[in-house]
């Protein structure tokens, strides 16, 4: 019962990831600055804070969820359509975009299963949800894909190449 409650206060967080965004790009391009461009903000600030406060309960779930939906995602590349109803036919690279980008997610979240995330490690993390919100929200971007990928390859990277990072990155915030 408890993990009902965490999907349904996920989907509360993420809905409001989209608000946000969309209050930000309401067509897709920018708009003049007014009261919903500040609370579109605030929505994604206030997002981002709670994702910084709560990443040891969520961060373990980013492998296994992008897994999945590369998984899915495989699928529709092999049938041409999408897997979640209206299925209606969709070009074969939509699906293959968001195959490789969560399958490098995927691999690059794994370390999440098993330990903790350092201080920089969180904050690509958190770049990286809001930023695959962005995408999903707006028009398919490649910033948007290199903004949420890149901080995690990044972290990933120093801790590989240079022992001493782990002292740096292993500030517990």
């Amino acid at each position: 019962m408890q993990i009902v409650g965490i999907g349904l206060v996920c989907l509360v967080f993420t809905y409001a990831l989209f608000d946000g965004f969309r209050r930000l790009f309401p067509d897709g391009e920018p708009t003049r600055p007014d009261v919903s461009v500040a609370i579109g903000l605030m929505e994604i600030v206030a997002v981002s804070m709670i994702l910084w406060l709560t990443i040891r309960t969520w961060s373990r779930w980013i492998a296994p969820l992008a897994s999945f939906v590369a998984l899915k995602s495989l699928i529709g590349v092999i049938a041409g359509t999408s897997l979640s109803p209206p299925f209606r036919p969709v070009p074969r690279l939509v699906p293959a975009e968001t195959l490789v980008y969560l399958a490098c997610a995927a691999l690059l979240s794994m370390r999440f299963l098993y330990h903790r995330p350092t201080a920089l490690e969180k904050v690509a993390l958190v770049i990286f949800i809001v930023a695959t919100c962005a995408e999903m929200e707006l028009e398919p971007s490649l910033f948007c894909l290199l903004a949420g990928l890149g901080p995690l390859a990044w972290v990933r990277l120093m801790r590989k190449l240079s022992p001493h990072l782990h002292d740096i990155t292993a500030v517990q915030l």
